[in-house]
């Protein structure tokens, strides 16, 4: 169970990274930048990278919440791991992720030509507040365990990778993403913009139970306590921001001119010592838990629930990075490309040429605390339609913390044993309305939350997609969260002969 090695975790970050580069190559690609004539550049990527490497998204569109889920249910809701179909229920292995943002648009034609240049063909959207944001999450081998009509059991292991970039003036990426030439002058202006990076792995187990059962009502519980190692994490946020650079700025002796920089406002930022490295070894580590309840009512007691109604609790906890460490600057002050070139690496341009007004040791980053609400409601033995609302619980003026973003969906579905389609509607924080399909066929389960309305657009803001493989045992015969010994859909509690089969309309005893 222990496959969350570092070297899956480098993989996650570089898989990570190469997604991060087909969607915005002009941010992490250093020929961009031209270090004789933009040092506004260097500096302003460089913080972005930080910050770019907060936000996050539901994983798995559509198939969470899901009666057919399974071990999948450990990710919004544990107390939904009671009362499924399964008898064993074996992850092999899944994929999910996602990027999106609120500045660039770019369109399916032109991304699968030959000549597509995103600087200069994607439509752009300039804000006061634009945003690119991304996750991937694996779930590795785990598997879930019925015990019996009241009592199930998961182990689970994790590997998760958050990034983005927030509250960005849509001026500032396109001097970012623009060629410099010797006689350009720019000018940046910033209010407040945040972000964080982190990488981290997760060991679990959860449990879940029938708290109280009846022939037509039930409420489930369930709970997830999770072993956290972290690899990475960073984080920046900038208060005021203005930069100047003035391209003629210094006549030096020969006459020859030097580019040179003014700037405002203050830059607090903080880092693990892997993160800084970029040594994506174990240096963080911690606990954290999810907890959540399910109720759910039918309209007889020998049929599976008509409407399902969950709330949750996920990623209560921290991670304890130890050797990490967060400054404050204020970084008034006016230097030039000289001063730039005389210094190795932003840290030490940091130290040399602004004042540090404070510093202290990183100890734990929070993760990314999430409310969820969910209705599933039946109309047929076949058909549903699935409510889902994620809301964070995180303040947003917490800088060395995780948030999640607000999404709210609407998923009809079809399902049978074997098969299921289903297509999730809904609205995405800095991303407006997304549309998705996915289905599940046996073993084999793959979907996206925005395909379909990717399809539809000339301007795509937002991707994601996910599949994975499991391995699943069906119970042989499900009684909705309840003792039914005698399996005549009377519960125990209410059967008058619990070990022998009887009607319902003679309290569960055989007729005389």
């Amino acid at each position: 169970m222990f496959f969350l090695t570092k070297c899956n975790t480098i993989q996650i970050v570089s898989l990570l990274i190469d997604l991060t580069k087909t969607w915005f190559p002009p941010f992490l690609n250093i020929n961009v930048i031209h270090f004789k004539k933009g040092m506004i550049k260097f500096i302003l990527f460089i913080s972005f990278l930080w910050s770019s490497l907060i936000g996050y998204s539901q994983s798995y569109l559509g198939f969470l919440n899901h009666t057919y889920s399974g071990v999948h249910n450990v990710l919004s809701n544990p107390a939904q791991l009671a009362n499924t179909p399964y008898k064993v229920d074996i992850n092999l292995v899944s994929f999910s992720g996602l990027v999106g943002n609120n500045y660039y648009g770019l369109n399916l034609n032109q991304l699968l030509g030959d000549n597509f240049d995103i600087t200069n063909d994607a439509l752009k959207t300039p804000s006061d507040s634009n945003t690119i944001f991304g996750n991937i999450d694996l779930l590795g081998p785990s598997v879930l365990f019925t015990i019996d009509n009241q009592n199930s059991l998961a182990l689970f292991t994790r590997g998760r990778t958050f990034f983005s970039l927030n509250e960005i003036n849509g001026q500032t990426f396109e001097n970012l993403t623009t060629e410099f030439n010797d006689n350009t002058d720019y000018t940046i202006e910033e209010d407040d913009f945040n972000g964080q990076a982190n990488a981290w792995s997760e060991i679990g187990i959860a449990y879940a139970r029938a708290l109280f059962s009846t022939d037509l009502h039930t409420l489930t519980g369930g709970i997830s306590l999770k072993y956290i190692q972290g690899y990475a994490n960073g984080y920046i946020h900038g208060n005021n921001v203005t930069l100047n650079y003035d391209a003629d700025g210094i006549i030096l002796p020969n006459n020859d001119t030097v580019g040179s920089i003014v700037s405002t406002g203050e830059i607090t930022y903080g880092y693990s010592s892997d993160f800084q490295d970029y040594n994506f070894e174990k240096t963080g580590t911690g606990f954290g838990f999810d907890i959540g309840g399910v109720y759910e009512w039918k309209t007889k007691s020998s049929e599976t629930y008509t409407l399902k109604l969950g709330l949750s609790i996920t990623d209560i906890g921290t991670i304890n990075y130890k050797t990490g460490v967060e400054k404050t600057y204020n970084i008034a002050n006016a230097i030039t490309q000289e001063d730039i070139d005389n210094t190795d690496g932003l840290t030490e341009l940091f130290d040399t040429y602004y004042t540090e007004t404070s510093s202290k040791n990183i100890e734990k980053t929070q993760l990314p605390t999430t409310l969820h609400l969910n209705l599933d409601y039946k109309f047929t033995t076949k058909l549903y339609l699935n409510l889902n609302s994620d809301y964070s619980l995180v303040s947003k003026a917490k800088l060395d913390a995780m948030r999640a973003l607000t999404h709210t969906t609407i998923t009809p579905r079809y399902q049978s044993k074997w098969f299921s389609v289903y297509s999730p509607i809904g609205m995405l924080q800095n991303s407006g309305f997304q549309w998705g399909l996915g289905f599940r066929a046996g073993p084999l389960y793959i979907g996206s939350g925005a395909i379909v309305s990717a399809l539809m657009r000339t301007n795509i803001q937002y991707l994601d997609g996910y599949a994975g493989l499991k391995i699943p045992l069906y119970r042989k015969n499900r009684v909705s969260n309840s003792n039914d010994t005698d399996g005549d859909g009377v519960l125990n509690m209410m059967d008058g002969c619990p070990k022998i089969p009887g009607p319902p309309s003679n309290d569960g005893c055989p007729e005389n």
